[in-house]
């Protein structure tokens, strides 16, 4: 699903980035970003993208002790 304070975003361009991340890695593909998008709206989706990140790989971590 599309992330909360982010309506504008259609559920397939979400679709489209979150498949991107998979399938090269989140850290290159957020520095990327960050590049082109230093602030605003971009940015502002970049930074829960990687809230969301970290709390997956803290859940994926947890379940795998």
């Amino acid at each position: 699903p599309v992330p909360s304070g982010f309506p504008e975003l259609e559920e397939t361009e979400w679709e489209a980035v979150s498949v991107d991340l998979e399938s090269f890695g989140i850290s290159q593909t957020l520095a990327s970003c960050r590049e082109r998008y230093p602030s605003g709206r971009i940015a502002e989706l970049l930074d829960v993208m990687e809230q969301e990140h970290a709390a997956s790989m803290e859940r994926n971590h947890g379940q795998s002790q």
